[in-house]
């Protein structure tokens, strides 16, 4: 959070801080208000002012007895990174971490973090994004047993939104995805892989159907965040799932820096320091669960779930 002791960065120091910048997703505080919260639990209230998504673009696969559902989006242009004004904005220093405000200090609601500037153009060609995280059913399908984290000297936790199979597979690390990508393409004899991150955020914001949300699907995070079994919150424009909030979304891409150059279906660094997940978790607050917020980890640290694409051609 904003600190009035924070001093705004000279330009140098403040693209240097960019350029190296580890914050996860800094925002300025939840957007409700005190004693008015509504109750994402009442149906009534999570439809109001919600559009009804395109669904045409629903397609399962069913190979090697293995099904998986999972949305087409059609490629198009899009602004990826903050879409919030840049004028009269500074970087400040928040004790180490680099966060953009208005310049007289004042806190924006829902304010971009540093790494998501520059925006940009960004070209994506069509593929295909699961309709909802990975399950614990699709993961116990593929590695015949539960991820390493969800035992305990050997024994499965009784933990029920860990060992429920409609539950997003969680505590993921950097040595099992792959392990389970490659289990799965064998058995469906197809080529499932992680998103980029520009595939993740174009699906996320809508892909064409775009209304610039704040959150996949809506303006109020409360009517799309939530932790529970897949197709129980609202899905974004496309008809796609839990994007906000669930479990953060591991991406392909190694972490950099945002440039203001355009690009088409860009791949990101190969390899590098960091690791980026999209998403976040449903219990963050609701800055880390913006479309364009981004989460930089160590490769050892990563703990969380992802979500398969298909190339469409």
């Amino acid at each position: 959070m904003y600190s009035n002791a924070a001093k705004p960065l000279k330009t140098a120091a403040g693209a240097a801080l960019l350029a190296i910048t580890m914050i996860l997703g800094l925002g300025c505080g939840d957007a409700s208000n005190p004693g008015s919260k509504p109750d994402p639990k009442n149906k009534d209230w999570r439809v109001s002012n919600w559009t009804k998504p395109d669904t045409s673009g629903y397609v399962t696969f069913n190979n090697g007895g293995i099904k998986i559902e999972m949305v087409l989006v059609k490629g198009g242009t899009f602004t990826m990174g903050c879409t919030m004004p840049e004028e009269e904005l500074c970087d400040f220093d928040e004790g180490g971490f680099v966060t953009r405000r208005r310049c007289d200090g004042g806190m924006l609601q829902n304010l971009c973090a540093a790494n998501e500037y520059p925006a940009h153009k960004v070209t994506v060609s069509d593929f295909y994004i699961g309709k909802f995280e990975v399950t614990n059913e699709l993961w116990i399908k593929v590695m015949d047993r539960y991820p390493e984290w969800y035992y305990d000297d050997g024994l499965l936790k009784k933990i029920d939104n860990l060992i429920n199979p409609l539950y997003a597979v969680r505590h993921l690390d950097s040595a099992s995805i792959p392990s389970f990508l490659n289990k799965l393409n064998k058995l469906t004899n197809k080529n499932y892989r992680l998103p980029t991150e520009a595939e993740w955020e174009f699906a996320a914001r809508g892909g064409n159907n775009s209304k610039n949300r704040a959150f996949a699907g809506s303006d109020n995070v409360e009517q799309v965040n939530g932790y529970g079994p897949m197709g129980t919150s609202l899905p974004n424009e496309l008809g796609i799932y839990s994007m906000t909030g669930n479990v953060a979304e591991l991406v392909s891409d190694w972490y950099s820096p945002y440039t203001a150059k355009s690009q088409a279906n860009p791949q990101g660094p190969l390899s590098g320091e960091y690791r980026i997940t999209r998403g976040g978790y449903s219990s963050r607050q609701e800055s880390y669960l913006r479309v364009s917020s981004r989460v930089t980890l160590l490769p050892n640290e990563i703990d969380d779930g992802i979500r398969l694409v298909l190339n469409a051609n």
